[in-house]
C-alpha cells in the first residue's frame, strides 16, 4: 500500500467515525424527544378519554357496560340525542357569527403613531405638525388597507374560513380546536415568462436586426406562501402543565403517514431523504393509538385500514446548545466543519435554542429553526369552556352530560312503563283450565278445556293493570332539557324555535334576541383573543418579514371585530337607518359621519351584498374627480334674472302675435267692406307702400342735397374768413 493510498484510508476511517459519532448524538436527540413525546402523550390519556364519552354522547351510544346491562335485562336502549342538537346549534351560531358571508371579522389598522420606512420621502415637506401627521396617516391608512388586502388573498387561498368552521367543530365537540399557521408551503406554480430562443448549439436566434429573440416559455417556479392547517386534537400533543398556549414549552403533533405521503415528504424542501429512505426500506412500527379503534367502535367503522402507518413526530420546543451542535454537524449540506463551528461559537452551553425537528422511528427528517423570529408557537387552541388545570377545554358534550343521563334514564322508563302498561297482566288458573293447544300464550279467539268444577267465584284468569307514569316521566324529560339549556347557554329561542313564551311585537323578538346574544357574545371575544388576533398577527409578521412588496409595509395592529356582528340584523338596520336620517345632513354632526361608511353597513344588516350594491371608495373618488373638473354651478341669482328676461321675451313676441292677428282681421273686415278679394286689398296696399317709400326716397335725397349744399357754403366761409359775403350762412 503507497503513502497517498494509506492517507486516503485514514482519512475516510476519520469520516466515518467522525459520521458515527455525529449519528449517535443525533440519535441521542431524537430519542430524547422520543421519550418526551410518549410521557406527553400519556399525560394525555385522561382528556382522551373524557373526548370519548364526550363522542359516544355525541353519536347517541351508550356505555360498552351500559349497553351490554340494558340488553341481557331486556331494558329499552333508545338515547334522546339532545347532545348532538345542541352541539350543532352552537357551531351554527358561532360559525354564522364568526364568518358572516358579507364582511370579515378581523381587519388591519395603524397604530395611533405610525413608523413607516421612507415615510420622510413621501410626505411633502413644510407645513406644520399637524399637517405632517394628517399625512403621515393617510399614507398608513393606505398601506394598512393594501397589507389587509395581501392577507385575504393569502387567507382565501389556504381556506382559512373553512378550517376556522372545521375548528368550531372540534371546539364545541371535544372542548379544544387546534389551528396551525403560518408554515410556509414550498409548492411550486407555473407560469409564462419570455426567454431567448436558442438553437440546438445553444447560440441565440437573431432577428434580422440582429437582436435576440424572445419567446414565452412555460417554467415552474418556487412560490413560498403562507398557509393555515387545522390540526387534529387527538395528535396535538402540547405541554400538559400549561395552561395557555403561549405558557406551553413544547409541542408536538403526530403524523399518521402512508409510503406514499413519506415520499411526498421527502420531496419537501429541508427534509432529509436517505433518512425517509431508510425508513421506507423497512416495515412501519405497529403503533395504533388507542383512540382511534374506540372511535371506530363508536362509529361501527370496523378496525381495517389502521396498520401499516409510519408515526412522523413534529416538535416544536427548545433544544440545548450542543444537541444543536450535532444537528448542524449531521447537516452540512456542502459547508466545512470549521464553517459550522464558527457558526455556532456564540451559543452559550446554558442556553436553549427554539427549534423545529421532525422524526420518525428514531431518524432525524428535518431540522430547522422557527419561521417567525417573534418566538410566537405557531399553533393556536380555541377552548369552547376554559379548562384552569390544561389547554384543553370542555365542550358540549360534557357540560349536559348529567342532564343527557336524565332524559335518557327517563325515556327508558317511559317506554319499559308503556310496554307494561300497555296490556293487563293475566294470573291463570292452572288448576282449573288447561289450552287446547297446549301452549300457555294469551292468543284470540283462543279454546280453553276446563279441568275442574270450583265453587263461584272462583275465576281461571284474572286481570292486573299496571299504572301508566308517562305523564310523570314527561315532565322529568321536560325539566332535564330546560337544564341542558341552562347548561350549555343555549335556549330554544338561540336555535330558531320561539319556545312556550313567544313575543308578539319586532321589537321585543329584537331585545330578546339581543340579550341571548350576550352568551354568545363572550364566546365570540374568546375566539377573538385565541384564534383570530394570533393567527392575524403572525400572518402580518410573515409579510414584515419575507413578502418582497413594500407597499404592504407599516406599523399596524389587528383589529378583531368578530363581536360587532352579533346585534340582531333587524335591530342594528332600525339604528343605521335613524344614524342616515338624523346625522348625515346634520349640520354639526354630517362632516363628523362616514356616510357611504354608514351605508354599507346598512346594507350588509339587511344580509345583500355590499360589493354588489354600494360604489366602492375608488369609484367615489374617480366621481368626484370628474366633479372638480366640470365648470363651477351657475349663480342662482343669475340664473332668475334669465328666467325673467325670457319671460319678458315670450312676452314681447306673443304680443306681436296677436298685433299681427289683429291687422290681419282688419284687412279682411276691410276687405269685405269694399267688396274686395283679400289679394286685391293686399296689392293696393302694397302699391300705396311703394308709393310712400318712393316719396320717402325723393325726400332722403332732397335733404342730402341741401346737406351738400350746405357744407360746401361753410367751406368757402373757412378759406376767405375776411370775404364778406353777400349772403348769411
Amino acid at each position: 500500500m503507497s503513502n497517498a493510498e494509506a492517507l486516503d484510508f485514514t482519512d475516510a476511517a476519520q469520516e466515518a467515525r467522525h459520521r458515527a459519532a455525529v449519528f449517535q448524538q443525533v440519535g441521542a436527540l431524537v430519542n430524547r424527544l422520543d421519550d418526551l413525546a410518549t410521557k406527553t402523550v400519556s399525560k394525555k390519556i385522561q382528556v382522551e378519554d373524557r373526548w370519548v364519552k364526550d363522542l359516544r354522547q355525541y353519536h347517541g351510544r351508550y356505555e360498552a357496560n351500559v349497553e351490554t346491562d340494558l340488553r341481557d335485562n331486556k331494558k329499552s336502549r333508545l338515547f334522546i340525542n339532545e347532545t348532538r342538537s345542541k352541539t350543532h346549534a352552537w357551531e351554527a351560531r358561532l360559525s354564522d357569527m364568526l364568518f358572516p358571508t358579507d364582511d370579515d371579522n378581523w381587519g388591519i389598522k395603524p397604530t395611533p403613531v405610525p413608523e413607516l420606512m421612507g415615510a420622510a420621502d413621501l410626505i411633502k415637506p413644510g407645513g406644520d405638525d399637524s399637517d405632517r401627521l394628517a399625512e403621515l396617516m393617510k399614507l398608513a391608512k393606505a398601506k394598512a388597507k393594501s397589507m389587509r388586502a395581501e392577507i385575504k388573498d393569502q387567507l382565501t387561498e389556504a381556506q382559512y374560513n373553512l378550517k376556522c368552521r372545521q375548528l368550531i367543530h372540534d371546539s364545541c365537540k371535544l372542548g379544544a380546536g387546534v389551528m396551525k399557521g403560518p408554515v410556509v408551503d414550498s409548492r411550486t406554480r407555473r407560469k409564462y415568462q419570455q426567454v431567448v430562443d436558442r438553437d440546438d448549439y445553444g447560440q441565440p436566434r437573431l432577428d434580422v436586426e440582429g437582436a435576440p429573440v424572445r419567446v414565452w416559455q412555460l417554467v415552474e417556479v418556487h412560490d413560498p406562501r403562507p398557509v393555515w392547517e387545522r390540526t387534529d386534537p387527538w395528535n396535538y400533543f402540547p405541554d400538559m402543565s400549561a395552561r395557555t398556549v403561549d405558557e406551553a414549552e413544547f409541542h408536538f403533533e403526530r403524523h399518521r403517514y402512508t409510503k406514499k405521503q413519506l415520499r411526498k415528504l421527502a420531496r419537501k424542501t429541508g427534509f432529509d431523504k436517505d433518512s425517509i429512505r431508510a425508513i421506507l426500506e423497512g416495515s412501519p412500527r405497529e403503533q395504533i393509538p388507542s383512540y382511534l379503534s374506540k372511535l371506530r367502535d363508536i362509529t361501527a367503522t370496523g378496525q381495517e385500514g389502521m396498520e401499516g402507518k409510519y408515526h412522523v413526530w413534529e416538535y416544536h420546543g427548545p433544544i440545548e446548545a450542543e444537541e444543536l451542535r450535532a444537528i448542524a454537524n449531521a447537516q452540512l449540506n456542502g459547508r466545512t466543519q470549521d464553517d459550522i463551528l464558527h457558526d455556532l461559537e456564540d451559543i452559550d452551553p446554558l442556553e436553549e435554542q427554539e427549534a423545529v425537528v421532525w422524526f420518525c422511528e428514531g431518524r432525524l427528517l428535518k431540522y430547522g429553526p422557527p419561521l417567525l423570529e417573534t418566538g410566537d408557537p405557531v399553533y393556536s387552541v380555541f377552548s369552547f369552556e376554559a379548562d384552569d388545570t390544561n389547554i384543553f377545554g370542555f365542550g358540549v358534550p360534557f357540560l349536559m352530560r348529567d342532564s343527557q343521563d336524565a332524559m335518557n334514564a327517563a325515556w327508558r322508563m317511559t317506554m319499559d312503563n308503556a310496554g307494561l302498561s300497555v296490556g293487563p297482566q293475566i294470573v291463570v288458573n292452572r288448576e282449573l283450565v288447561e289450552p287446547m293447544n297446549g301452549l300457555w300464550d294469551l292468543e284470540p279467539r283462543k279454546l280453553w278445556a276446563k279441568t275442574k268444577n270450583l265453587p263461584y267465584p272462583t275465576t281461571a284468569f284474572e286481570a292486573y293493570h299496571i299504572d301508566s307514569r308517562q305523564a310523570e316521566l314527561a315532565n322529568i324529560i321536560q325539566m332535564a332539557q330546560s337544564f341542558a339549556d341552562d347548561e350549555t347557554n343555549m335556549p330554544l329561542i338561540a336555535q330558531g324555535e320561539l319556545g312556550s313564551a313567544p313575543r308578539q311585537t319586532a321589537q321585543g323578538m329584537s331585545m330578546l334576541m339581543n340579550s341571548v346574544n350576550v352568551v354568545f357574545r363572550r364566546a365570540v371575544k374568546t375566539f377573538d383573543d385565541e384564534i383570530t388576533v394570533p393567527n392575524i398577527r403572525r400572518a402580518y409578521d410573515w409579510n414584515m418579514a419575507f413578502s418582497p412588496k413594500e407597499i404592504i409595509k407599516g406599523d399596524f395592529e389587528v383589529d378583531a371585530r368578530g363581536s360587532s356582528v352579533l346585534l340582531v340584523r333587524e335591530l342594528q338596520a332600525q339604528n343605521l337607518m335613524t344614524m342616515a336620517l338624523q346625522f348625515s345632513s346634520h349640520p354639526v354632526l354630517g362632516p363628523l359621519t362616514n356616510v357611504p361608511g354608514m351605508y354599507r353597513k346598512l346594507v350588509q344588516a339587511h344580509m345583500l351584498p355590499a360589493d354588489e350594491l354600494v360604489k366602492s371608495d375608488i369609484d367615489l373618488e374617480i366621481e368626484a374627480q370628474k366633479r372638480a373638473k366640470e365648470p363651477p354651478p351657475p349663480d342662482p341669482e343669475m340664473l332668475k334674472l334669465e328666467a325673467q328676461m325670457n319671460i319678458e321675451t315670450m312676452k314681447g313676441e306673443n304680443a306681436i302675435k296677436l298685433e299681427t292677428m289683429k291687422q290681419e282681421s282688419a284687412m279682411i273686415s276691410l276687405a269685405e267692406k269694399r267688396n274686395m278679394t283679400l289679394e286685391q286689398l293686399q296689392a293696393k296696399l302694397q302699391v300705396g307702400r311703394e308709393k310712400n317709400e318712393s316719396d320717402e326716397r325723393k325726400s332722403e335725397a332732397a335733404n342730402q342735397s341741401s346737406e351738400r349744399k350746405l357744407a360746401a357754403e361753410i367751406t368757402v366761409a373757412e378759406r376767405h374768413p375776411n370775404q364778406q359775403s353777400g349772403g348769411s350762412v
